[in-house]
């Protein structure tokens, strides 16, 4: 019994976790410069990988971004401009964004990266995609 009462006051240091605030800035063109209206853009999908995210060099060319399978990934929608979600501690993220508009996916937007250490007590993080 002794223990099994050591093994559980362990238990809550293996599983630490952190909040982590993911902000935006939804964008305001489409690539050929024309007006985006916020009305337009019917939802946008935020991809958290322990690697990195492979993308299309040029965002506005003609091939799309493909997901990755193994990401983490969280939907949103407008107005809305952040999204917390707990992340395990110890590793190193990438995020990436993409929006869809007009019925078609716009490619990720620069990806972000983020080592997170947790220590306590746990602080908010906050990472900014543009």
């Amino acid at each position: 019994m002794r223990y099994l009462l050591a093994l559980l006051c362990f238990i809550p240091l293996l599983a630490c976790a952190a909040p982590v605030t993911i902000e935006w800035t939804w964008p305001t063109e489409y690539c050929n410069n024309d007006l985006l209206p916020i009305a337009d853009i019917s939802s946008a999908e935020i991809y958290i990988s322990d690697a990195t995210i492979p993308r299309e060099p040029d965002s506005c060319s003609g091939a799309t971004d493909v997901p990755p399978a193994s990401a983490i990934i969280a939907t949103v929608s407008t107005p809305d401009t952040t999204l917390e979600v707990n992340l395990p501690c110890g590793k190193e993220y990438f995020f990436v964004m993409r929006v869809q508009a007009s019925g078609a996916w716009s490619n990720f937007a620069a990806e972000v990266t983020h080592d997170l250490v947790c220590g306590r007590p746990n602080i908010p993080i906050i990472i900014r995609i543009t």
